[in-house]
């Protein structure tokens, strides 16, 4: 990978933040719901077994860097269909939670 493309994906991963703790029943769209309050939502999954049942947690893509940053450090109070989450910097893209669900490793 280059650095122009390593850049790239530092950015956009600077974007994306981790949601933890989700109920069993949370999906795209309460997490649509719930994040657009910090800003413009590009994009929401709960993240699935390989059985199709959630892992109980989830990634939002952001338009920018401050809104995911807000949704960082005001959202931490917040409740998600009734259950407290909690919510961080997301440390993978998009892209490697999709191979990591096809069963492929990224390195």
């Amino acid at each position: 990978m280059d650095q122009t493309a390593a850049m790239d994906t530092d950015i956009k991963v600077k974007r994306n933040i981790f949601i933890g703790n989700l109920s069993y029943s949370a999906n795209s769209e309460s997490l649509i719901q719930a994040m657009s309050k910090f800003g413009t939502v590009i994009e929401a999954d709960v993240l699935t077994r390989r059985d199709g049942k959630s892992k109980g947690c989830g990634v939002v893509k952001f338009a920018n860097e401050a809104a995911a940053q807000k949704a960082i450090t005001e959202g931490q109070e917040m409740e998600i269909e009734g259950r407290p989450v909690f919510i961080r910097e997301d440390r993978k893209s998009f892209e490697e939670y999709s191979a990591e669900a096809k069963g492929f490793t990224i390195y």
